[in-house]
């Protein structure tokens, strides 16, 4: 469906360019009929898939893994909260 999605976007985005410059009344009315059944397509599809927690906490968990820029500064160095 994401295939879809891009594809009907992009045919959205140059019927856009063409409505823009077309001067011939009889194109323009064709070109804007398109772009009407387009923009209703892309409103009937599903949203584009969120992020899922399990991706968004695996992120995160990858965030905390990395390098610090102070090989000596680990866990065991830092101050707690409590002092």
């Amino acid at each position: 469906m994401d295939d879809l999605r891009i594809r009907l976007e992009a045919v959205r985005d140059r019927l856009e360019l063409v409505i823009t410059n077309e001067t011939d009344g009889s194109k323009l009315a064709a070109a804007s009929r398109e772009y009407r059944q387009v923009l209703d397509t892309l409103q009937g599809l599903a949203p584009p898939a969120a992020q899922s927690k399990v991706d968004e906490l695996a992120e995160r968990r990858t965030g905390r893994n990395t390098v610090t820029a102070d090989p000596s500064r680990t866990a065991k160095h830092r101050k707690s909260a409590g002092g």
